[in-house]
């Protein structure tokens, strides 16, 4: 009874067989809950399997935890827990997840099934130039390119960032994107080549470490640091406005401008 499959999400637990939710990256815990008033049931008797519909692989799953005491379990049931970890190298697709419980005597009971959907992402990580070490949040518009140079989907995502780097999972990456882009109100925009694997997902870094960090200094929107995103930093500061907070520290001071000073007259990267 009970069959669900819960993933934590933006800060949120949900269930991910429910209609229209989306499996992402990450770990994935699947549970059921048993009862046998007979003869009882073993661990080994509770099977879960999870499979791609079209090919048939299997998703790996490994059970963790049983326990009658969960919140919500009546006397005499006990609490399945399963974890499946969805990795870049599994595929895209729907799967079908199906769980069936044999009593001691050898009765087969209950087979309950469910599905999961699991759309072509993008784990991507962001790092962005002379940030705090200090965890502070900023919005991250993401664009995806193909062939023809046309923005083919966006996304604007919240990202915690902590030592200047935040990640995030895309979902419904186009099969054909060719480049993705990020872009903040502070910085300029930095496009990266890279399409989806044979699985249908992509790992982005926009790091330091890559040479596609995001450079700092642009205030106004415009994709290019000049005169214009000097005046705004010079009208904010040492103000706790965040217009100009570069560095994301707090507060607009030499920090924000030495950012913006690095990348004088520069433009950022197309769509």
């Amino acid at each position: 009874d009970n069959f669900r499959a819960v993933q934590e999400q933006d800060g949120e637990y949900v269930d991910v067989f429910g209609e229209n939710e989306e499996t992402r990256l990450g770990d994935v815990v699947l549970m059921v809950d048993v009862y046998d008033e007979l003869a009882g049931v073993e661990d080994e008797d509770v099977v879960l399997s999870v499979e791609l519909q079209d090919t048939g692989e299997v998703l790996e799953t490994e059970l963790y935890d049983v326990a009658d005491d969960a919140e919500g379990l009546e006397e005499g049931w006990y609490r399945y827990s399963f974890q499946a970890e969805i990795e870049l190298d599994d595929p895209a697709g729907i799967y079908e997840a199906e769980v069936t419980a044999t009593d001691r005597s050898g009765n087969e009971s209950v087979t309950l099934q469910e599905t999961l959907e699991v759309p072509n992402q993008a784990d991507v990580t962001v790092e962005l130039q002379g940030a705090v070490e200090d965890e502070f949040d900023r919005e991250v518009v993401f664009k995806a390119t193909g062939t023809m140079e046309t923005v083919q989907k966006t996304w604007t995502e919240t990202l915690t960032f902590v030592n200047g780097v935040g990640e995030v999972i895309l979902t419904e990456v186009p099969e054909d994107m060719e480049r993705l882009s990020a872009k903040t109100a502070w910085t300029l925009r930095r496009r990266v080549s890279q399409s989806l694997n044979q699985h249908g997902h992509a790992e982005v870094a926009f790091t330091e470490a890559e040479g596609a960090e995001l450079l700092g200094g642009d205030l106004n929107g415009e994709n290019s640091v000049n005169m214009d995103d000097f005046a705004i930093l010079r009208y904010y500061w040492y103000t706790e406005n965040g217009a100009a907070d570069i560095t994301g520290s707090g507060i607009t001071n030499m920090e924000d401008f030495t950012i913006l000073k690095s990348n004088w007259y520069t433009i950022g990267d197309p769509e």
